[in-house]
């Protein structure tokens, strides 16, 4: 029987045997660039629910992947955006633009920088195949559940995490499911994908729900307006932040 192996995407997650190259799979994954308006409803414990409004473009060169956020929702935070490179190198780079300020903030890339660890946790990007390794622990007809473990100790320092549970529906081949471990392998997040939807022959993730278990944080996260078109890399600058 061939053991199952998951690259995991927030928008188009493909299953694979183990005796398939990775490179080959990725060739599968269709996107080069992306954008999107995102909402996140979130709640904490029992206080009043929040909205924050922001979109995002997202793009993959030789490099790796690139992802800028921009805040549109509420008023005080309407402006502030951050810069993300996720490098193959393991080079990462993070950037914070502070518009009262007008000011770019270079932060470190690690997982100590919460709002930064917890929204590149969603899947936003195309599987980072330089961070994790990956082992089917169990299958059925319909389910097979993949352990992600961190490849070193730079996969924890960048993500927060050291092992990711996988929960995969092999009929619609996407994941129902994710479990975050923290680096004292406790679990710190649960994550749901509620709906999906084909945009230009690609699957993308369009609604998912989030529980953070340390912080008593629920939220749930809504794609619209997803477009595949090219974008500009001069965009994903920090002088282009500067121009926001």
């Amino acid at each position: 029987m061939k053991v199952f192996i998951l690259l995991v995407f927030i928008f188009n997650l493909h299953l694979f045997s183990s005796e398939l190259n990775i490179e080959n799979i990725l060739k599968n994954l269709k996107w080069t660039s992306f954008s999107a308006n995102i909402q996140l409803d979130l709640k904490r414990g029992n206080k009043e629910k929040l909205i924050k409004k922001m979109t995002i473009k997202a793009i993959e060169d030789n490099d790796g992947q690139k992802i800028l956020a921009m805040f549109t929702f509420p008023s005080n935070m309407k402006g502030m955006a951050f810069l993300a490179y996720c490098n193959k190198n393991l080079k990462d780079r993070r950037y914070i633009y502070l518009r009262a300020l007008r000011r770019v903030k270079k932060v470190p890339a690690n997982g100590d920088n919460f709002m930064l660890r917890d929204f590149l946790s969603l899947y936003l990007l195309k599987p980072r195949i330089e961070l994790w390794n990956y082992k089917a622990l169990s299958e059925s007809d319909k389910i097979v559940v993949v352990e992600a473990i961190a490849k070193t100790d730079k996969t924890i320092e960048i993500t927060g995490y050291n092992k990711l549970l996988l929960t995969i529906d092999k009929n619609k081949n996407i994941v129902i499911k994710t479990e975050f471990y923290g680096k004292d392998n406790k679990k710190r997040r649960i994550q749901t994908v509620l709906e999906s939807k084909k945009i230009d022959d690609i699957v993308f993730i369009t609604k998912m729900e989030t529980n953070d278990l340390d912080e008593n944080v629920k939220a749930e996260i809504t794609l619209t307006n997803i477009k595949t078109k090219k974008i500009s890399k001069k965009i994903f600058t920090t002088r282009y932040l500067k121009t926001l």
